[in-house]
């Protein structure tokens, strides 16, 4: 008889060192990119950054500003190269 440990899965949001892809909701375009810092504060940081520091240059925002398009901030994928 053999006991299994199983560990919990980190949330992708809480994880750090990781490469992510955050797609538009409005055309096929997609942005990948790779944080050290937790998944999470990285997205918020794009959040600010369109709401309150547009000219901070960021191609993300540039996207975003240009066609007046925005992104699925709810499907963050955590993906790999």
């Amino acid at each position: 008889m053999s006991i299994k440990v199983h560990k919990d899965k980190t949330d992708t949001m809480n994880k750090n060192n990781v490469v992510y892809k955050i797609a538009c909701k409005d055309c096929d375009a997609s942005y990948v990119g790779q944080t050290k810092q937790k998944l999470s504060t990285r997205v918020k940081e794009y959040e600010y950054n369109i709401r309150g520091n547009p000219s901070k240059c960021m191609v993300l925002t540039n996207h975003m500003l240009k066609f007046n398009h925005s992104c699925d901030w709810k499907n963050v994928m955590n993906t790999a190269l």
